[in-house]
């Protein structure tokens, strides 16, 4: 479909789409959380070996502070 088309049909929708994805992302969350307490809830800090390069750490905190603001986006997506 073209980007009007879906932009269109989002606008019809009431932004559900957002909202569904919102939605599952909250329950595949919610899914690792039950099996990491039923797991006993385990230092995962021992699993994570590999140290990030800087580029990537400094990626990871500007997450980090948009998602601690509450100002989480996407990427935007390359068009062909």
């Amino acid at each position: 479909y073209s980007s009007a088309y879906s932009i269109e049909y989002n606008k019809l929708l009431n932004g559900m789409v957002e909202r569904r994805f919102r939605q599952s992302i909250f329950a595949v969350a919610s899914f690792w959380l039950t099996a990491w307490i039923n797991a006993g809830q385990p230092d995962l800090r021992d699993i994570a070996h590999e140290a990030l390069l800087p580029n990537e750490l400094e990626e990871f905190e500007k997450l980090n502070t948009a998602w601690k603001n509450g100002k989480i986006k996407s990427r935007e997506h390359q068009e062909n």
